[in-house]
């Protein structure tokens, strides 16, 4: 390795922790030192003792050698200190001074290209606007005006007109706010977003940032946080440009260069290439190669065109994207076919019936499963909550008809189906359905936002099958209609208290989720909202209920089966518990391990021990086994 003989060392700080090392530096480089206002006052004197400049200074002071060095063509070796985080990131350096020294006193010189605006030259980068949460602040804020600031722009954020001109285009968007760079630099995030960038490649690149809403630019954050190098597809909402110029037209947005000067538009950037010599570090040569003929690129799908523009830099941005036309004319399309009903619906509610019906007396879940995948009833219930979210009162009526007539089908056709069948003992899969709890209601409210977010978008409708599967609408529909056609009531109040609590823990599940995708910016039809949302609240007590019941089964269990019971010296050990409450009796199944049989008193004496602790009436069914 061949090092620089001479060189001027430019400092700002007469207490520089680079003087000593300079002054006896092992590199055979002879130094002279030279104070910053000196040099400035006129740097075309110093070229007589060294064209190379090793430059330890405040950005504010790098600033202005710069313009020096690009003029007078010195070449730069930087020496930041330990506190100048955005200028070792920027060319790859490290904490440690003497390995910063090492790198600026190479013989490796190489030509970098630098952006220019109103005849000076920046090396980091240009922000336009508002980016919140990613923008640099000023480094005099504290962390507390700072994260005040950052979310004081975050909550009243909003686009701004954004006309300018490229080297080969004219654009006219709309914009939050955009940075400007020839290089990757910085944090993480700006690093990820300005990935294909090189300082030797003959252009710069722009990145736009134009959220339709606060909810879509949440998830730009979020999403960027894991958007890797290697990732093709830029984060929603993001545009990006490549070009050698790029000429803002627009009026008093504000401009922040170098994390340094404030300036406004209109404003115009262009690419001064091969500006300056500079040493750097291997990493940075490599995440800055050398390329040539690059192409101008543009990849803007994701900014509004002039047009759309109009209707979202009026305001303040909305919570909830806007939809666009032509996506919410698709799917509103669709949904108004699904309220309607037709011959298919009815034949295919009869048929997943009788198929979940059949089902359910062989206890079989493979054809369960099979009449939830038939079963139409999810595509009547979603348009439903659309309906409700936009206020189309056709579309709310039809939807309510066609969910009722799907209703009388399936409760008629299993009923019928039960009274033909002799008498079965109900089975588990009957069983399952008629005692539905809280749990339920959140299966229901998780599917409905499944079913809104699979039917809003295209390319995933085909999974909605698989929606129905999860929540299962026909299953205890068919064991309601069982309940009515045996006269057992309680079967027909468990199993369509569950059909119920799917229907609205759907529909208002799926009316948010069309809310928070941009379909509509509030609820129109209150009334119909507020009426769904208080039949939850009316079947939520009833739910919280058999869920308690589930923890008083469950404890009981556990107690009983940790404790060993001594009856006339006989041990009796209890290996499995079941509690049913009936009205006010609780009838507990036992299955007891024993020894030696148990006569009458002696069953009444364990009877008492376990009423021991309850304060309701109890009877025991119990089932023996013999430890022999």
């Amino acid at each position: 390795m061949t090092y620089i003989q001479k060189a001027l060392f430019i400092y700002d700080d007469e207490e520089s922790a680079y003087l000593c090392l300079i002054k006896d530096n092992s590199y055979g480089c002879v130094c002279k030192n030279v104070d910053i206002n000196t040099f400035l006052n006129n740097p075309t004197s110093f070229k007589t003792d060294a064209q190379h400049i090793l430059l330890s200074c405040t950005n504010e002071n790098i600033h202005k050698v710069l313009q020096e060095a690009v003029k007078h063509e010195y070449s730069i070796g930087f020496l930041p200190l330990s506190k100048d985080k955005d200028l070792i990131r920027a060319y790859s350096l490290s904490s440690i001074l003497s390995e910063n020294l090492e790198i600026a006193l190479r013989d490796e010189l190489e030509l970098i290209d630098l952006i220019e605006c109103e005849n000076e030259f920046y090396h980091l980068k240009i922000r336009l606007g508002d980016i919140p949460l990613i923008q640099s602040m000023h480094k005099e804020d504290s962390f507390f005006i700072k994260t005040k600031k950052a979310f004081g722009q975050f909550l009243s954020l909003k686009l701004f007109n954004y006309d300018f001109e490229t080297s080969n285009k004219e654009i006219k968007t709309a914009a939050s706010g955009l940075m400007i760079a020839n290089h990757a630099h910085g944090s993480s995030i700006v690093n990820a977003l300005f990935k294909d960038t090189s300082m030797r490649e003959g252009k710069m690149s722009m990145i736009l940032v134009s959220p339709s809403s606060i909810l879509q630019y949440i998830y730009f954050l979020s999403s960027i946080f894991h958007f890797s190098s290697e990732s093709k597809k830029l984060p929603e909402s993001v545009s990006f440009l490549k070009s050698e110029k790029f000429n803002i037209l627009s009026a008093d947005i504000p401009v922040r260069l170098d994390n340094l000067i404030d300036k406004s538009s209109p404003i115009c950037f262009e690419l001064k290439k091969e500006a300056v010599k500079i040493n750097a570090s291997t990493e940075f040569w490599e995440k800055n190669p050398k390329r040539s003929n690059e192409k101008e690129v543009s990849k803007i799908s994701a900014l509004p065109d002039e047009k759309e523009r109009v209707k979202y830099t009026k305001a303040h941005l909305p919570f909830f994207a806007v939809a666009s036309a032509e996506r919410f004319k698709e799917l509103f399309l669709i949904l108004r076919d699904d309220a309607k009903i037709n011959s298919q619906y009815l034949m295919l509610m009869f048929l997943s019936t009788i198929l979940a019906t059949i089902g359910l007396f062989a206890n079989s879940a493979a054809v369960v499963i099979g009449a939830m995948v038939l079963a139409p009833l999810m595509t009547p219930i979603v348009a439903f909550a659309m309906g409700t979210l936009r206020g189309e009162e056709e579309m709310l009526r039809y939807a309510l008809y066609k969910i009722a007539l799907g209703v009388f089908v399936a409760l008629s056709a299993s009923a019928l189906m039960s009274m033909l069948l002799p008498q079965i003992e109900l089975t588990s899969e009957l069983k399952a359905r008629i005692n539905p709890t809280l749990l339920d209601l959140g299966v229901a409210i998780f599917s409905g936002i499944a079913a809104a977010y699979t039917k809003s978008h295209k390319s995933i409708r085909d999974s909605l099958a698989g929606v129905a599967i999860a929540v299962a609408l026909v299953p205890p529909l068919a064991t309601a209609g069982i309940g009515l056609g045996r006269g057992e009531f309680y079967v027909f109040y468990g199993a369509f208290l569950l059909f119920f609590t799917n229907l609205i823990g759907i529909s208002l599940a799926a009316t948010i989720t069309f809310q928070f995708l941009g379909f509509s910016n509030a609820v129109k039809s209150k009334k119909s909202l507020i009426a769904v949302s208080l039949l939850l609240a009316i079947i939520t007590y009833p739910l919280y209920l058999s869920y308690h019941d589930i923890i008083d089964k469950y404890e009981l269990n556990l107690i009983l089966k940790q404790n060993r019971y001594l009856v006339d010296d006989k041990y009796i050990i209890i290996k499995n518990a079941n509690l049913v409450h009936k009205g006010d009796i609780d009838v507990i199944h036992l299955k007891l391990l024993l020894r030696d049989a148990l006569n009458r008193d002696e069953l009444e004496q364990l009877k008492q021990k376990i009423q021991l602790g309850s304060k309701r009436k109890i009877y025991l069914h119990i089932e023996t086994e013999y430890i022999l």
